[in-house]
């Protein structure tokens, strides 16, 4: 069958028509799509372009999260690093309120509670003393020295020396320190309140005796006018212990008198040992003889005529642990002691004249039964630099001692301090936590190349040097104020670096979101279509292709006159 023929207006017609839809189809994708470039076919180069913006911008736009995310790990931070300040404030009131704390000075019957709570008696004057010391049938366990008391061992119905029971204590006031801090230990001369001075015109008479049992002296002064010594240990069945112990013999006849002398008996001190000798004579600190010493103290020498400080006995043992310290003015010697005896590596022993150390060095050098095993110490004087003697353990002159209630702000204090640390450590945000030393990485771009590092830093109260509360004066507190302040200097100039790297990171977030948004203005500008345009071109569309169906309509109309021939 032969193709049907049409009419060249009709071909041209019908031609019109097609181009029509194909333009229409196109310009209704536009207007549904928003769109002039849907796809490459469209045009390829606009298309890909665009495309490479907006990839851009995606990228971007996940890094401006990271950047968000590190903004706020540093405001965690910064809130962390400002409550923080808020404990330390409330530190600062505390300390003050217990450094403005005014001396009290406790009574007698406060100590008498005390002492009784551990089956003892408060002792301020001769007449007590002595009866605390011939009681036999119910001795008390304790023996509080309250004040100065000056004995006499020669009176009539005592006549003896002050001789200590079994498992009994001699102390000072100062020995229920930590009891209670409200008590004043010690004059504006830093001079003990409770102070013994024993007196005797008998010869080779000893101020105390501990002897055949074991005792404690502790916290006390004890000045002895006596011919023989101050402290007599012999035989005794377990350890005397010696702590916190000033002890001065102010006269002597006897060439063998000593502050301390002992006896097959064992003898342990701690704690800051003051011994002084001002006689004349061949005087010796300490005659241990056949006895054991074990010094784990400072102990420091001290004299007003120079002589030399003697450490002697018959095979004696003598040991110095490794955090104690022995002073003297010009000269030690160690003498007749056993092979047993050592001195800790660590230990200290020194004069404090140093153009005297080396007279010390020949001292040692010079007996021929020491034995002491600590290394280099005839050969590395350095091990041994001079340090001073009498050391005490405050300067009370001006002193304000710590009252009940300054003992609860010193617990509030240290409640204050923990909840510090806690509170540093709840300030990390997504694992990171710039309070304790945490590193935070930020990237500015897709490639990777620009970038910037957050380094954080160590505020925990150790790392900034705060030390919990152990006051014992209005010094501790002000030490602690001196803390808190560099604390918070600390603390302030973190906080300005955190601020800093903070407008860092804002400052890239910003310029970003800006670069974003031209990314994807730059990317629409190729793509998107005019939908004013668009509109008018689908209208101007729709006559045309109403127009061309007219005129198919007209040409159609020419081939049917030909029926009229009919």
């Amino acid at each position: 069958m032969n193709e049907i023929s049409l009419t060249s207006s009709m071909r041209a017609n019908l031609s019109s028509l097609r181009m029509i839809s194909e333009q229409m189809g196109k310009t209704q994708e536009r207007l549904s799509t928003g769109l002039k470039v849907n796809s490459a076919i469209d045009n390829a180069s606009s298309y890909y372009q665009a495309r490479s913006l907006v990839n851009r911008a995606a990228d971007l736009e996940a890094l401006l999260d990271s950047m968000g995310q590190g903004i706020q790990t540093i405001n965690a931070a910064m809130e962390g690093l400002e409550s923080g300040a808020a404990f330390l404030e409330q530190m600062t009131a505390t300390a003050t309120q217990v450094q403005e704390t005014d001396l009290v000075e406790l009574p007698k019957s406060w100590f008498e509670e005390q002492a009784a709570l551990q089956g003892g008696v408060v002792v301020s004057n001769a007449e007590e003393l002595k009866a605390a010391v011939l009681e036999n049938k119910d001795p008390p366990k304790l023996i509080v020295v309250y004040g100065k008391i000056d004995i006499n061992l020669d009176d009539a119905g005592f006549n003896r020396s002050i001789s200590l029971k079994d498992r009994q204590k001699l102390v000072g006031t100062e020995y229920f320190a930590d009891i209670n801090k409200n008590a004043l230990f010690r004059n504006a001369d830093n001079r003990r309140l409770s102070e013994l001075n024993v007196a005797s015109a008998v010869s080779g008479r000893d101020g105390i005796i501990i002897k055949n049992v074991s005792a404690t002296v502790s916290d006390l002064t004890v000045n002895g006018n006596v011919s023989g010594g101050i402290f007599n240990v012999h035989a005794n069945k377990d350890v005397v212990c010696f702590h916190n112990v000033d002890a001065r013999l102010t006269k002597s006849d006897n060439s063998l008198a000593s502050c301390l002398f002992t006896y097959a008996a064992e003898v342990k001190m701690t704690g800051i040992m003051n011994f002084s000798l001002n006689g004349g004579g061949d005087q010796r600190v300490f005659f241990i003889n056949e006895s054991a010493l074990e010094i784990d103290a400072n102990v420091n020498f001290l004299t007003q005529n120079g002589k030399h400080f003697w450490i002697q006995g018959s095979a004696g043992q003598l040991t110095i642990s490794s955090n104690s310290k022995i002073t003297a003015p010009r000269s030690l010697n160690f003498n007749g002691l056993t092979s047993a005896s050592n001195i800790s590596a660590g230990a200290k022993i020194g004069l404090t004249e140093p153009q005297s150390f080396y007279k010390l060095l020949q001292d040692i050098s010079a007996v021929k039964n020491y034995y002491f095993t600590a290394q280099g110490m005839a050969s590395d004087p350095t091990k041994f630099a001079s340090v001073e003697g009498w050391e005490t353990e405050r300067n009370h002159a001006e002193i304000k001692i710590l009252t009940e209630a300054s003992s609860m702000s010193m617990a509030g204090y240290n409640t204050l301090l923990a909840q510090y640390d806690d509170l540093l450590n709840d300030a990390g945000y997504n694992g990171i936590n710039l309070l304790k030393k945490s590193k935070l990485k930020v990237r500015f771009n897709e490639r990777g190349d620009a970038k910037f590092d957050v380094y954080g830093g160590d505020m925990s109260s150790a790392a900034l040097g705060l030390q919990k509360a152990e006051w014992q004066d209005s010094k501790d507190a002000a030490k602690a104020l001196a803390e808190i302040a560099g604390a918070l200097n600390t603390i302030r100039s973190f906080q300005s670096e955190l601020g800093n790297n903070y407008q860092v990171i804002q400052t890239r977030q910003n310029f970003t979101d800006s670069l974003i948004d031209v990314l994807e203005t730059g990317a629409d500008n190729l793509t998107l279509a005019d939908m004013n345009e668009e509109s008018a071109n689908y209208l101007a569309l729709q006559t045309r292709q109403q127009l061309a169906v007219n005129s198919l309509s007209l040409a159609a109309q020419s081939a049917q006159s030909i029926l009229s021939l009919f």
